[in-house]
């Protein structure tokens, strides 16, 4: 094999594995962040069906 052709395939592979690392890093993080947001959401939803239970049974 020509030095040129050794040279992409390395290229080409570094490339790759930095792709594959930034996505699994990109992936968790968002996971993280969705996770958040729909707990902050549930929180909401019930501090307002309490406040509804209080208003009404009160």
């Amino acid at each position: 094999m020509k030095l040129l052709v050794k040279f992409n395939l390395i290229f080409i592979a570094v490339v790759a594995l930095g792709i594959a690392i930034s996505g699994w890093i990109a992936r968790d993080l968002l996971q993280a962040n969705a996770r958040e947001e729909v707990l902050n959401n549930a929180r909401l939803l019930m501090e307002s069906a309490q406040a509804v239970r209080g208003y009404t049974s009160g």
